[in-house]
């Protein structure tokens, strides 16, 4: 096989940046972060309006829940796309941290 082929092929490198914004996990203030660096800014009103002021919150919704946030929310399918990824990216960030002794 190619390598270039395969490298063009690969999908994008998680950005790390995006998984846990510099805030408080727990706030809203994080969420609104978390938003920012995913380019999804626009967004926040509508979430802290349905509740969603808490990254672990969003971090732990299931599939079926986050399916009806990005209906709620109004989210076109690009958006919800980037939104899923990011998701994925905070559940990954947490199953990477320490576990306390």
């Amino acid at each position: 096989p190619d390598p270039a082929a395969a490298a063009a092929a690969a999908p994008p490198a998680p950005a790390p940046a995006a998984a846990v914004p510099a805030a408080e996990k727990n706030t809203a203030e994080a969420v609104e972060q978390w938003l920012s660096l995913l380019r999804l800014e626009k967004h926040f009103p509508a979430l802290l309006e349905q509740g969603y002021d808490d990254l672990a919150i969003l971090r732990d919704a299931d599939a079926e829940e986050i399916g009806a946030i990005i209906k709620v929310v109004g989210m076109p399918r690009g958006h919800a796309k980037v939104f899923i990824r990011g998701l994925l990216q905070l559940a990954e960030a947490k199953n990477a941290e320490p576990v306390p002794a």
